[in-house]
């Protein structure tokens, strides 16, 4: 498991990657998910600081910075 990856699951959320290797994470209880595709972390509701250092790093660890 990645640093970021179990950064999410602290946080609550569930990896998800779909048939397209398109990486979601998805919150258990709370109407909240993030999405890494083409270069970038998709999210209806803003992220708080924790939920932000995870994208960091996962953004990082995926190269994409």
């Amino acid at each position: 498991m990645s640093e970021a990856d179990r950064l999410f699951e602290e946080l609550g959320y569930e990896k998800w990657i779909d048939s397209r290797n398109i990486i979601h994470f998805i919150h258990k209880k709370k109407e909240k998910d993030f999405t890494f595709m083409n270069g970038n972390c998709y999210s209806i509701k803003r992220p708080t600081q924790k939920e932000q250092v995870a994208i960091n790093k996962k953004c990082e660890e995926l190269g994409w910075i």
